[in-house]
């Protein structure tokens, strides 16, 4: 899996523009919204499939845990890790290559757009594109993360 990290969001994909669009409004003059503010009715319907929540716990040290995986996530994966920290569930170099946008997120307090080329459940897929955006939880530290993920499949990538 190559990933490239994009800090300048150059979003490619419509749903992650969409999503990235959401947070800003909902930011407003702040940092980053707080987690309260996700409103699950004001989510552009057709970005709802493709976003994902990650809890951050830190205590002793920054972990993650998948809280919640829209469907068309789950459907290309084959496979629902909602609930599963990913120190449990992926390997040393697949956690180590997700860590790093995240903690870019934690570290700077900004949106983290990055591509990979990953394959997954037997499925080449050539390109992923994620956008990382954080949620601030009552003491006004990054609790969550929002996030959002557009696949690109070979057959889609040979007709274009």
């Amino acid at each position: 899996m190559d990933l490239a990290l994009d800090p300048g969001l150059d979003c490619q994909d419509v749903e992650i523009q969409r999503a990235l669009d959401y947070w800003r409004a909902i930011r407003g003059l702040r940092t980053a919204p707080n987690v309260e503010d996700l409103d699950v009715l004001q989510i552009p319907r057709s970005v709802l499939p493709l976003i994902s929540l990650v809890d951050i716990e830190y205590d002793p040290e920054p972990r993650f845990r998948w809280r919640l995986i829209g469907t068309a996530i789950t459907t290309v994966l084959q496979r629902d890790m909602t609930g599963r920290y990913w120190d449990e569930i992926y390997s040393e170099d697949v956690f180590n290559l997700f860590a790093e946008p995240t903690k870019n997120v934690l570290r700077t307090g900004k949106p983290m757009r990055f591509t990979a080329r990953a394959h997954v459940a037997g499925k080449e897929i050539y390109d992923a594109e994620h956008l990382y955006m954080p949620l601030s939880g009552p003491e006004g530290r990054i609790d969550r993360i929002f996030a959002i993920t557009a696949f690109t499949y070979a057959e889609q990538r040979a007709a274009d």
